[in-house]
């Protein structure tokens, strides 16, 4: 990822040549999230490339809310997740 380092936002994203078949389910792991910003352009990359995509991550902070993180996270999968 590329940051521009006077907002800290990220300004591009890229993967690495993957050899996946369309349509295969692709699983973003990280151990903190805030305001998720890597996670979610890296979901939409993966989703336009046609993949199925779920983001797990250990310690979610979210301070703007779970709605701000693009569907991808949201408190229906934290709340079914926490009660297994």
């Amino acid at each position: 990822k590329e940051r521009d380092i006077s907002t800290g936002r990220i300004t591009k994203t890229t993967l690495p040549d993957i050899n996946l078949a369309i349509g295969s389910r692709v699983l973003i792991c990280d151990d903190i999230g805030d305001y998720c910003g890597t996670h979610i352009a890296l979901a939409k990359l993966l989703n336009n490339l046609g993949y199925i995509v779920d983001i797990y991550i250990t310690h979610l902070i979210a301070p703007v809310g779970l709605d701000a993180l693009g569907g991808y996270i949201n408190k229906m999968n934290v709340l079914e997740f926490n009660e297994r």
